[in-house]
């Protein structure tokens, strides 16, 4: 069975018990997701979850917004940029989300990117002549379901093969890591090396702010504690702050020397994130993400710190930001003068969302995630990629 094929095998109304837990598991190992379909292989799971599964979460004919119908957010294992799902409770009893939640849960990316890259592989077959684009990044390119991240705008005027991950380091784009497999980079830009023209980094927002393997704030490590008086770069300017930033640089410097090598002329386009607020920034501050806890992202790592006023940590995150953006602007020779690099191009979001215009504390909303594409659009037209 294709992945195409599961729009018209409906689970639940034709075969038993066993052989829809069979097609359920060959469609979750063809989405790459192997001990995912062994374990529902095995599974005594009632129809109703495995026709959920089937039928909303693994068609990618659905709408990807549909299967917040489905699939909530497990905020117990949800990390920043890497939120975790489970089946909604109101559909399905207990005994059925436990026997999903280990499937679900550490799969959201996966389930979503193959969706995506089914989507994609259905348009060029039906005839669209739509400019293809490779995109590699983390949730502001791939946050699953419930926001409409870059790449989903982008993709109503583009064909996009995207290969994110929420939660995604740069390091780990950048590297030779063959856990990686088909998510490299490199894989892609040669799969479509006949048709590209653009790949998109989104990337080094995990890596300044969101959590390490081991399961620790980074905010934690790179900042001084709180002391009165202090500016906002004082607390920023620590060995550990300057040694990830270091990292960003050499794992950019790596990804764009070998697009160059590899794929001539290939324009690479980046962003360095807009200035995101830690919450609460004030009492008009309404976000109440269903991912996250309010503060889960920022504000609750940087009060364990002893920063309580809103306009100092707002600050700290600008200095983040900064230096990241500065970073960006020496290597991008597209768009600055004297850049290393002349095939990168960089997009400068600082400034472009209103405080409305933000989901959480590190992700835009909808009309966030259109202003960001639209700069993205903006580029590629002044590349004579797409419409002008």
């Amino acid at each position: 069975m294709v992945v195409g094929d599961m729009a018209q095998r409906r689970v639940g109304r034709t075969g038993t018990r066993q052989e829809a837990a069979a097609r359920v598991s060959l469609a979750l190992q063809e989405f790459g997701l192997f001990e995912a379909g062994s374990r529902a292989r095995r599974s005594p799971a009632l129809h109703r979850a495995l026709d959920l599964m089937e039928e909303q979460v693994l068609d990618p004919d659905r709408p990807e917004r549909e299967l917040a119908s489905v699939l909530t957010i497990d905020t117990r294992h949800s990390r920043p940029f890497a939120p975790a799902l489970r089946l909604d409770p109101k559909l399905v009893p207990a005994s059925v989300r436990r026997s999903f939640a280990d499937v679900l849960k550490d799969h959201a990316n996966e389930v979503t990117r193959r969706r995506r890259q089914a989507l994609f592989r259905k348009r060029l077959d039906a005839g669209e002549r739509r400019p293809v684009l490779v995109a590699e990044g983390d949730s502001w390119f791939h946050f699953p379901i419930f926001l409409r991240d870059v790449v989903q705008q982008l993709g109503e005027d583009h064909l996009v093969w995207t290969i994110g991950a929420a939660g995604e380091q740069l390091a780990a784009m950048a590297g030779a890591d063959a856990t990686i497999g088909d998510r490299d980079y490199r894989l892609a830009l040669r799969e479509h090396a006949d048709s590209v023209k653009a790949m998109l980094l989104s990337g080094g927002g995990n890596d300044l702010v969101g959590v390490d393997p081991d399961g620790a704030r980074v905010l934690s490590r790179l900042l001084k504690p709180y002391q009165p008086g202090k500016p906002a770069d004082w607390f920023c300017d620590t060995p550990e702050c300057h040694r990830r930033l270091v990292l960003i640089e050499a794992s950019l410097r790596r990804v764009f020397a070998d697009t160059a090598a590899r794929h001539p002329g290939l324009p690479v386009l980046i962003h360095g994130y807009d200035y995101a607020l830690p919450c609460p920034f004030g009492r008009e501050d309404a976000r109440r993400p269903s991912w996250a806890r309010r503060d889960g992202f920022l504000g609750a790592a940087m009060v364990e710190l002893g920063f309580r006023e809103a306009g100092l940590r707002r600050s700290i995150v600008a200095c983040l930001i900064d230096a990241m953006n500065a970073i960006h602007r020496r290597l991008a020779g597209g768009t600055n003068p004297g850049g290393v690099f002349a095939h990168v191009f960089h997009i400068d979001l600082r400034g472009s969302l209103a405080p409305a215009q933000w989901a959480d504390e590190l992700h835009p909303s909808d009309e966030g995630y259109a202003i960001v594409a639209d700069r993205f659009r903006s580029q590629l037209r002044a590349l004579g990629i797409g419409r002008a």
